[in-house]
This record gives C-alpha cells, sequence and structure tokens, in this order.
C-alpha cells in the first residue's frame, strides 16, 4: 500500500507526509518520555513546573530550549498571521482557478476545496482576533488597580461546551480538521488530520491537569479533558 502512494506522489507531497510522519512519531514519545514533554510546555502549564515545589530546569534540553524561546513571536502580532495567511491563501486559490480553467478537468479535484474553506477561516479568525482583543481589553480593565499582574487570580469557567470538556476549543478544532479531511480524502490530509488531533489532545491532558491542580475541589470532577463524555 505505501508503495502505491509514493508512487503515485511527487517530490513535494513525499516531504510534506514525510514530516508529518516525523512529527507524529515525536508526538507520540512525548505522552511517553517527561523529558521531551518538558520541551512543549508553554503558558499555565510552564507556570506550573517553575513552582517552588517543582523540580528546578537545569537539564539542557531545557537550557537548549530557552535559547529558542526569545525568538518566539509575541501573541500581539497574531493579526499579521491572519493577513499573511489570508494573502498567501488568496494566491494559491487564484491560482488553482487558473490551472481549471487551463486543464479543463473536474473541478472539485483541481479546485481544493479545502483553500476555500481556509479563506472563509482566516477571515473569520481574523475578525475573530479584532473582537478578542476587545474583550480582553475590557477584562483587563476589571482587574482592581490594588492586585498586580503577578498575582494569580483564576475561576472555574462555565457556559457552552465547558459543561462538557474543559477544552472546548480543541474540540471544535479538531472538528474543523475532520471536515477538511472528509472533504479531501487524501494521505497528506489523514496525516495533517492525525498531526493536528494529537497536538490538541496533548495540550488538552496538560490544560486539565492544570485545572484539577490549580482549582482543586471546585473544579468539576465530572467535566472531561477534550472529548464530551469520552476523554
Amino acid at each position: 500500500m505505501l508503495h502505491f502512494y509514493t508512487k503515485h506522489m511527487n517530490n513535494a507531497i513525499v516531504f510534506v507526509c514525510l514530516y508529518y510522519v516525523i512529527d507524529i512519531f515525536l508526538l507520540f514519545l512525548t505522552f511517553y518520555f517527561k523529558s521531551l514533554n518538558k520541551w512543549a510546555l508553554h503558558g499555565k502549564n510552564l507556570f506550573l513546573k517553575i513552582e517552588k515545589d517543582e523540580e528546578p530546569y537545569n537539564t539542557k534540553l531545557y537550557k537548549f530550549k530557552s535559547i529558542f524561546d526569545n525568538f518566539i513571536i509575541s501573541k500581539t502580532y497574531f493579526s499579521h498571521f491572519y493577513i499573511i495567511g489570508l494573502l498567501i491563501n488568496s494566491i494559491i486559490v487564484f491560482q488553482d482557478f487558473q490551472y481549471k480553467l487551463k486543464n479543463q478537468q473536474n473541478v472539485y479535484y483541481h479546485i481544493c476545496l479545502t483553500n476555500l474553506i481556509f479563506e472563509i477561516h482566516l477571515l473569520r479568525r481574523f475578525f475573530e482576533q479584532l473582537f478578542l482583543f476587545d474583550s480582553h481589553l475590557r477584562l483587563a480593565r476589571l482587574r482592581p488597580k490594588g492586585i498586580k499582574k503577578s498575582d494569580t487570580f483564576y475561576k472555574v469557567p462555565y457556559g457552552g461546551f465547558f459543561h462538557f470538556v474543559s477544552c472546548p476549543h480543541y474540540f471544535a478544532e479538531i472538528l474543523i480538521y475532520f471536515s477538511f479531511f472528509l472533504l479531501n480524502k487524501n494521505i497528506t490530509c489523514s496525516l495533517n488530520f492525525l498531526l493536528v488531533s494529537l497536538i490538541l489532545i496533548k495540550n488538552g491532558i496538560l490544560t486539565h491537569e492544570w485545572y484539577l491542580k490549580v482549582l482543586a475541589d471546585t473544579y468539576p470532577k465530572n467535566r472531561k479533558i477534550i472529548f464530551p463524555y469520552i476523554l
């Protein structure tokens, strides 16, 4: 079967598939080796690891990671990601239409429907980021002036799918990539769906553990991690 797929794929697709396979393999390793798991920590999960009761980071892996952390793009530049992504994806969609006109082939085969969905998704996400910025600004103004940014103050999230899982946004994103897979049933989309799902499941597990540790008894015991009633 592998020979059948590789026979009908060009070098670019083989390279992309190889990239996915390597990433999926490394992700599976992070489920079993804590040293690799530390490499992916960020946000509140990293905060837990640097508390006084946790083992300090003195490994070579963490020191190596800290060098690259200095090059991490700030979240304030997320709007740039969507603007550039929208521009590049628009060019790809235009090329798809041009290719279709030249070859007179099946429109659903040569005009990648996924690119059109990405286009809509990028537009939605761009305006969503503007809305999120306004929402976060309003929330920041609610913080009492006497409370420092370093002070921790967390509440249990409720409403919507938070009633069922700790990470409803991850669950929704998995469904989005599953729809891409259904529209393009090929090996590339299959690997892409698997990779994204593993990343979100991994981060969902870490986030759920963070909730249980920080919020302790106040956190709902029957709430799942990412899939309602399952995981």
